[in-house]
């Protein structure tokens, strides 16, 4: 990046099989379009092959109207690997480390023990996120107590015939007892 004229404030790369995913921020606001051609020098001349995925670009800028950064598949591996700590995820920063660079790409989306270094943004969509989760337990809480309920019924209806089939058994015993006596019966009528 430095050899195309650009000087990085920060870069991440996530080796994943045989794809590499890059993410930088530059130190100047830096339009799509130059950028992406003098990505594309620096690879045709360094040999990397630029592998665009179906339905998203190749290289993607926070303010693209087509894609946004955060929808974009390598986006949320490298969040996915880098909130696991996961070897294959590398992160530099000109200074300091993700924790000390609030502006990052990737800040926000850290896990952090605390709500006091949080920005209120953050901490907004945080509570969106908490409150419908809320929401989900509280319906799947719902649905797990119409189920107990259903379940409790369904023990009642099982001992019921449970009962009953007990009984008709024994009723089952009995009329065979009765038949086997009335055919006793009928077979010594019938001796002369």
């Amino acid at each position: 990046m430095i050899e195309a004229g650009f000087e990085l404030i920060e870069l991440h790369t996530l080796q994943q099989r045989d794809l590499k995913y890059s993410l930088f921020r530059l130190s100047k606001k830096t339009r799509l379009g130059p950028l992406q051609k003098k990505i594309e020098d620096f690879s045709t001349k360094n040999g990397i092959i630029i592998q665009e995925m179906v339905g998203f670009a190749s290289i993607v800028g926070i303010s693209s109207k087509d894609d946004t950064l955060t929808d974009h598949p390598g986006f949320k591996l490298m969040i996915e690997n880098m909130k696991s700590l996961s070897p294959q995820f590398i992160s530099w920063f000109k200074n300091g480390t993700i924790d000390e660079n609030k502006d990052s790409l990737l800040w926000r989306f850290r896990d952090c023990d605390g709500f006091s270094d949080l920005t209120k943004s953050v901490l907004v969509k945080r509570l969106f996120d908490m409150s419908e989760k809320l929401r989900t337990f509280h319906d799947l809480e719902e649905r797990c107590d119409l189920l107990v309920n259903d379940n409790e019924e369904l023990k009642r209806d099982k001992e019921e015939l449970k009962q009953e089939n007990k009984k008709l058994k024994q009723d089952n015993r009995e009329m065979k007892i009765q038949i086997s006596v009335q055919r006793s019966v009928i077979r010594t009528c019938r001796l002369p």
